[in-house]
């Protein structure tokens, strides 16, 4: 019985152990949520399988260019009124009959077709690439974003969570006070409603960070919501070296790396082969065709040995039978299958023509339908260097921006520090309201949130920024 007790309490303290690491939070740093994403994230996965379907359509493309071969066989049973294949006498007599051939054919000539269908399956392939790299992109701002999220409600939190502290500070300072008969009780009430308040405050930013967290955990697609947590790698502010660059420098540079700009001009040339393929059909189709056959029945005699025999041939004038010698085959056997299937050979070579002369408007309405489609992609390049534009003008201007609201926050923050901590001593010896107290409280912290939501977003623009120019993205 004790031997058993010991073993139950030592599992239990196993199953506690683990419970206890279970419930450990898991710490990310955005590198490894950009490197789970890359790995895990479903429309990445199927970005790179549109790739491999890409490559194979190359390969497609390339073997259109060379001839195909194809074989047959057959074999029939024959009943009633039929034409033997091989002798070709109708006759009414159960055979059995047999077929084998190869075919094959090569276009020589298609319009310069399959060449265009080569030049435009790899054009596709690096469509794929190219808005695979984008997809990834894409992928890795919608991260960093709600990343930089999660560090600004972690702030916003520890704020809330130091208004709430001072709150409660006060409210059991005032208690003592009003149990000791040196305030009124009204005070103590009006701090508690304060303290209500943060509280009320508190909760929501709770709120906000757990939306925080699940908006990133969505977007790596995992499902640990209540473990994950990730690291604060930002310990000063980011240099503002990016600004040496006029936005028009970084806008051509982005234009030459941005991924989605390059999906945009090979898209258009994906267009141009389009043009071409489809005036392709204008021209005559060449080819060669050649086939090989052969074939069996089992009616074909073989005729075995021969022997004479004297056959009447007429009579004389008397009435005399006149008899001739004849030599006739005495055995009769069917031909053999492999020997009717070297006498059966038929070769076939030939040459195909096929010249388009009227198709219902069908090539002129493709061919039509193809420059629409370039003057599409074209106006798709136009929209995606104006959206590369914006952005960056974009981020230029609210990089600038939020670095002077950075600046001007820190002075805030200083200045709002000072005014709490005087009216904070003020509120102690009774010399202000608290309608007063609670302004300098809240000021000082709206401050440090507006700081804080002031340098995330420097941290932000200032890496896209940098992104752009490099295509290179960490905090």
């Amino acid at each position: 019985m004790h031997g058993s007790f010991i073993a139950t309490f030592l599992l239990c303290l196993v199953i506690s152990a683990k419970s206890v690491m279970a419930q450990q939070p898991t710490i990310w740093t955005l590198q490894e949520c950009i490197d789970y994403a890359m790995e895990n994230n479903i429309d990445i996965l199927q970005n790179d399988l549109q790739i491999e379907r890409a490559r194979l359509d190359i390969q497609a493309a390339w073997a259109d260019l060379f001839p195909n071969l194809n074989g047959n066989f057959g074999y029939n049973f024959n009943f009633g009124l039929n034409i033997d294949p091989v002798t070709n006498l109708i006759s009414r007599e159960s055979r059995q009959t047999s077929n084998i051939g190869l075919n094959s054919q090569v276009t020589l000539f298609d319009g310069f077709r399959n060449r265009n269908n080569i030049a435009r399956a790899r054009l596709e392939r690096d469509f794929q690439i190219a808005s695979f790299e984008q997809r990834k992109t894409d992928l890795i701002l919608n991260i960093t974003g709600a990343y930089l999220q999660i560090l600004l409600s972690k702030e916003v939190l520890t704020i809330s969570r130091e208004q709430l502290r001072i709150s409660e500070l006060q409210v059991q300072r005032m208690a003592d006070l009003v149990k000791a008969g040196a305030e009124p009780r009204g005070r103590l009430y009006e701090l508690e409603a304060q303290l209500a308040r943060d509280e009320q405050n508190f909760v929501r930013n709770e709120n906000d960070l757990e939306i925080s967290k699940l908006n990133l955990v969505q977007l790596l697609q995992i499902i640990d919501v209540e473990s994950f947590d990730v690291t604060n790698p930002i310990t000063d502010l980011p240099s503002g070296d990016i600004f040496q660059f006029t936005e028009d420098y970084i806008f051509n540079r982005a234009l030459d790396m941005q991924p989605g700009v390059k999906a945009a001009l090979i898209n258009m040339q994906r267009a141009d082969k389009d043009i071409a393929i489809a005036k392709g059909q204008r021209y005559p189709t060449l080819g060669v065709v050649g086939a090989i056959s052969t074939n069996y029945s089992n009616q074909i005699p073989v005729f075995e040995g021969l022997q004479t025999v004297q056959v009447p041939i007429g009579v004389t004038e008397d009435g005399a039978a006149v008899f001739g010698v004849q030599q006739v085959p005495f055995g009769v056997r069917n031909k053999p299958f492999s020997d009717q299937v070297s006498d059966n050979v038929n070769e076939f070579v030939g040459i195909s023509m096929n010249i388009p002369i009227y198709s219902r408007l069908q090539i002129r309405n493709s061919i039509r339908n193809a420059e629409l489609q370039r003057q599409i992609a074209d106006l798709e390049y136009e929209r995606e260097r104006n959206r590369v534009r914006q952005d960056v003008q974009r981020a230029y201007t609210d990089a600038k921006a939020s670095l002077k609201s950075y600046r001007a926050a820190e002075k805030t923050v200083v200045s709002s520090q000072e005014a709490f901590d005087y009216a904070q001593e003020r509120f102690r010896v009774g010399a202000i309201q608290q309608y007063d107290f609670e302004n300098a409280k809240n000021a000082l912290a709206q401050a440090r949130a507006e700081r804080a939501s002031a340098l995330y977003e420097y941290v932000f623009k200032i890496n896209v920024l940098h992104f752009y120019v490099s295509n290179d993205f960490k905090l």
